[in-house]
């Protein structure tokens, strides 16, 4: 479950500052405030995640899906392509996620996993977006950080990132430097993380750990007609 959220330069949104979700969270205020914004941003996330297309950074929607929000500069703050989206959650799970690294034999295990990213539109092309950072970082359940690992975009180039962790030493395979392509959508790592590295391969079940989690939201449509009795 979501137990934290924040969005900057979506829609009405400049900055939602931290909003502490609950088991059953409502957002009150006058029209054209923003709430609906909220509900919107996730379920863009969502259909992003379920999308076939691995490189989209963001699936805005189409004719059938629950929200349809349009080019970049639609959906960002102020709609200026200047701005660049950033987003972050916490959300945690019933079976802890527990992994070790194979080069020193230390364990890692949280109950929690914390999540930021920012996305961008991409060189004199308002089109394409660029996901220019993200960063998983795992919780215990006493609300430490245990560690994180994130990929980092090169400035001035699209498609080359470097990996960065803290609290856990990554080590390369042997074999001339490279860096590793782009992230998967907007949250995951891709293959040559797992290839270059010889303990990452924990990388792979931050994925599904996401993937998991919009996999469990659904949208609930209004009813903008009174049920009839049957």
């Amino acid at each position: 479950m979501i137990r934290e959220l924040r969005i900057k330069n979506f829609k009405l949104w400049e900055d939602t500052g931290l909003i502490r979700m609950a088991p059953i969270t409502l957002f009150f205020g006058v029209n054209s405030s923003g709430k609906s914004s909220i509900g919107q941003f996730l379920m863009m996330l969502k259909q992003t995640v379920e999308s076939p297309d691995r490189k989209a950074v963001f699936y805005p929607g189409g004719r059938n899906t629950a929200v349809q929000l349009g080019s970049y500069q639609e959906m960002v703050f102020h709609r200026d392509p200047d701005n660049r989206i950033a987003f972050e959650y916490q959300w945690d799970f019933k079976d802890a996620l527990k992994f070790k690294d194979p080069v020193n034999g230390q364990s890692y295990s949280g109950t929690t996993l914390s999540f930021d990213a920012e996305v961008g539109s991409g060189h004199n092309d308002q089109h394409s977006l660029l996901l220019n950072h993200l960063e998983y970082r795992l919780i215990d359940k006493e609300g430490k950080s245990t560690m994180s690992i994130g990929m980092e975009r090169r400035k001035e180039t699209k498609s080359e990132y470097r990996v960065e962790s803290e609290n856990y030493t990554l080590k390369r395979h042997r074999g001339r430097p490279w860096f590793p392509g782009a992230p998967v959508r907007f949250y995951g790592f891709p293959d040559e993380v797992v290839a270059y590295h010889q303990n990452a391969d924990f990388v792979q079940e931050l994925n599904l750990r996401h993937e998991k989690l919009f996999r469990s939201l659904f949208y609930l449509g209004p009813l903008r007609i009174k049920a009839e009795r049957l």
